[in-house]
């Protein structure tokens, strides 16, 4: 783990800048994809909520004596 951490470090301290240009459009899709991955994982624990929650709470019977 040692060797890994120091070839990481060695690796950054020849970082050379890349002299990239960003419009606009590129911050809009990026924030647009943050938005549906934080809708996706909301919508999935809320799935998940319900069933775990449906799991613990039984639903009352509709006849008096338990049989239908």
């Amino acid at each position: 783990m040692k060797n890994i951490t120091t070839a990481v470090l060695v690796s950054f301290a020849w970082l050379q800048s890349a002299h990239a240009y960003l419009d606009p459009a590129t911050g809009s899709i990026i924030l647009q994809g943050l938005l549906a991955g934080l809708a996706g994982a909301l919508l999935t624990v809320k799935l998940y909520f319900y069933k775990i929650k449906g799991f613990f709470i039984r639903k009352q019977d509709s006849s008096p004596d338990g049989n239908e």
